[in-house]
């Protein structure tokens, strides 16, 4: 991901747009601190303990635990296009974020992450766990492959329905674990990294529900729907949707585009389902975006979805799931297994007045595992346009992936 610097000069206005977002976390900054220390001081050198491993740097006093780890991300591609001119080779940092996530007690949690490719914050919040409340910033409980690590993905990239998704923004979510599900339900609305001024920002407020009637060790079967609700400011009614051909490089543009819509408010919805049994895994989402234009005279609908599935070819490795976030997670065991995977994703960004563009691409993956932390993948995709920024054409990619992780 690459930030493009704003027209106006920002070099001094981060700081100024932080200020509210500092005033808020720096209480529980404080608190968490204090805290943690006071654990350490109670605690006896018995207590103490200091480990290295797949899941990181992890050091234990008393009732404090830190974990610090790092996902780093190199891909190389090839591609043949058309019309769009994409550069026949390119490879780049894809991410070079660190973390650092741990629990104080057992009632506090958290967990902070640093992008350097993007120079942008991503997860920086604090849980309750009594409570089930999460502050701070996080990614907005929509969808179904938007809440799950990129360390995980099935594929280099996520469908273009993620690219139609919110993603991070600073608020308070209630996650409640029901029955064989959970209902989660955020306030969001800022980003630590935008730009415009924290009271111009759009308040979303978002719900999910997710239900797992099949909760064995080696089959799952999930079922969720989300919704989230946007009313934009007078100075934040400019909305522009468009999708990468699920490669992203600062090379390669997005090939379909709705251009800038002035809009009064936006809706996103989206209904979800996964289903893991062995070593086999379906996954597949559908997801609608409705803008209200400015004048109140149009409605647009813009509609996205995929289905994909996977298989670990030693007849053993299976995806896990965990259902107090309703999400899939890591593999159960990946030293040296191998996975293949297919995907279809299509995206219509065309309704009405608004000639955005349809695409449908096809992609096959193989991944190689040689254990938790190191991993490599490599993926084809065909993407088929119609009606995009430069007409109809016909993309086909090739992207290689090098992961180190812990």
């Amino acid at each position: 991901m690459n930030t493009k610097p704003s027209s106006r000069s920002v070099q001094s206005q981060p700081m100024f747009k932080a200020k509210p977002l500092l005033g808020f976390f720096t209480p529980l900054l404080l608190g968490c601190f204090l805290s943690s220390a006071a654990s350490a001081n109670n605690a006896t050198e018995s207590d103490s303990a200091f480990s290295y491993g797949e899941k990181g740097i992890q050091f234990q006093q008393g009732d404090f635990k830190l974990t610090l780890g790092a996902l780093l991300q190199y891909d190389w591609y090839n591609a043949r296009d058309d019309r769009t001119d994409i550069p026949a080779n390119g490879h780049d940092w894809r991410d070079q974020r660190l973390f650092i996530s741990g629990s104080i007690g057992k009632d506090w949690n958290f967990k902070y992450n640093y992008d350097f490719k993007s120079i942008s914050h991503k997860d920086a919040w604090f849980q309750y766990a009594p409570w089930h409340l999460t502050m701070g910033q996080f990614k907005s409980p929509v969808g179904l492959e938007n809440q799950h690590s990129s360390r995980y993905w099935t594929f280099n990239e996520p469908a273009m329905l993620t690219t139609l998704a919110p993603q991070r923004f600073v608020g308070i979510m209630w996650q409640p674990t029901v029955g064989e599900g959970t209902f989660t339900a955020a306030i969001q609305k800022a980003n630590i990294n935008d730009e415009v001024s924290y009271s111009h920002q759009p308040l979303r407020a978002s719900t999910r529900l997710t239900w797992a009637p099949i909760q064995e060790p080696t089959e799952t079967l999930h079922l969720g729907g989300s919704l989230q609700w946007i009313d934009f400011e007078d100075d934040r009614r400019t909305v522009k949707l468009a999708v990468h051909p699920e490669v992203k490089n600062e090379d390669i543009p997005k090939l379909i585009s709705t251009g800038k819509i002035k809009a009064e408010s936006q809706q996103v919805g989206g209904l979800e389902s996964g289903y893991v049994n062995g070593p086999m895994a379906l996954r597949g989402e559908y997801l609608t975006t409705r803008l209200k234009d400015q004048s109140l005279s149009n409605t647009y609908y813009f509609k996205s979805a995929y289905l994909q599935a996977s298989y670990f070819l030693d007849g053993e490795t299976y995806i896990t799931y965990n259902p107090a976030k309703g999400v899939f997670g890591k593999p159960s065991n990946v030293n040296q297994r191998w996975e293949i995977a297919a995907r279809s994703s299509w995206t219509d960004l065309e309704d009405s007045n608004i000639k955005g563009g349809k695409e449908t691409n096809y992609t096959l993956g193989l991944s190689f595992y040689y254990n938790l932390n190191l991993r490599f993948t490599l993926n084809y995709i065909h993407a088929d346009v119609e009606d995009g920024r430069k007409g109809d054409e016909k993309v086909n990619l090739v992207s290689f992936r090098t992961q180190l992780a812990f």
